[in-house]
C-alpha cells in the first residue's frame, strides 16, 4: 500500500458478484493484521483481488464484466 500510496484497500474474490469475502482495510497496524488474517484464510480456496478502494464506489457504484467462456457476455452497473 506505501509502494502504491493507497490510504484505504479492499479485498474481494477474484469470481463474485455479491459483497461475499470482501473487506475494506487502512494502514493501522490492527487493520492490516485483519487484511493479512482475511487473505491468508481466503488464499486457501480461492483466488483474490487486492485494489484501492474508491470512495466514489459507496456513492454511484462500479460496473463489473461478465465473461462466459473468456468471452465478454455483458457489463453490469452494480450500485450501493
Amino acid at each position: 500500500m506505501a509502494e502504491k500510496n493507497w490510504e484505504q484497500g479492499f479485498i474481494k474474490p477474484m469470481v463474485g458478484q455479491t459483497a461475499r469475502e470482501t473487506l475494506k482495510f487502512d494502514t493501522t497496524p490492527e487493520s492490516l493484521k485483519k487484511a493479512q488474517d482475511h487473505i491468508d484464510n481466503m488464499t486457501k480456496t480461492e483466488g483474490i483481488m487486492i485494489q484501492p478502494f474508491l470512495k466514489y464506489v459507496e456513492s454511484i457504484g462500479e460496473f463489473s464484466a461478465v465473461f462466459f467462456g473468456n468471452k465478454l457476455s455483458h457489463i453490469i452497473q452494480k450500485v450501493p
